[in-house]
């Protein structure tokens, strides 16, 4: 699925029952009578991003924000990379966590001082950008894996495969 009528834009796999189920419900799939495991890349799109403006985020967690729990930051961190402008990113979180703009915009301030060398990123409408990026890495995964015989399915920045394949999964999932 491309956005704004641009193939630079988005590309993500999409239309898979599995990607709309909850995790719980995803690990308990099976291909072929198999059970399975879905391996992801942390933080895709805020390391990719780091990766992209030579910013260092330090060890740790990234979602890590003294006094916000770590799914608001993470939510709110999403937001802020894939917002056109900073007043749609106040107004998208002040929706999706509740509690007002006024909470929303403390919010993006503490992640903007936890994370100050991506602050100009954000709400700059990046993330389609980087989801075209995470869709080439994705195509590269499946091309692999399938070259060893292995199905695999993708869940955006993840990829559940039969869990005897989890070495060949972790190998090529690392390569790229």
């Amino acid at each position: 699925m491309f956005n704004r009528s641009s193939f630079g834009l988005g590309g993500r796999f999409y239309g898979g029952f599995w990607q709309g189920l909850p995790k719980l419900i995803r690990s308990q799939l099976t291909l072929d009578a198999e059970a399975t495991v879905e391996l992801d890349y942390s933080g895709c799109h805020v390391r990719m991003l780091a990766a992209e403006l030579g910013v260092d985020l330090g060890a740790g967690d990234i979602y890590e924000v003294t006094g916000w729990p770590r799914h608001q930051v993470k939510v709110a961190m999403l937001v802020l990379i894939n917002a056109l402008t900073l007043r749609s990113a106040i107004g998208r979180i002040a929706l999706d966590l509740g509690g007002g703009a006024g909470r929303a915009v403390r919010l993006i301030a503490a992640i903007k001082a936890r994370h100050p060398g991506l602050a100009g990123a954000f709400h700059t409408g990046a993330g389609l950008r980087l989801m075209r990026l995470d869709a080439d890495i994705a195509d590269e995964v499946f091309a692999r894996l399938l070259r060893r015989g292995i199905v695999a399915l993708g869940v955006h920045d993840s990829f559940i495969a039969s869990r005897k394949n989890e070495g060949d999964l972790r190998t090529e999932t690392r390569a790229i």
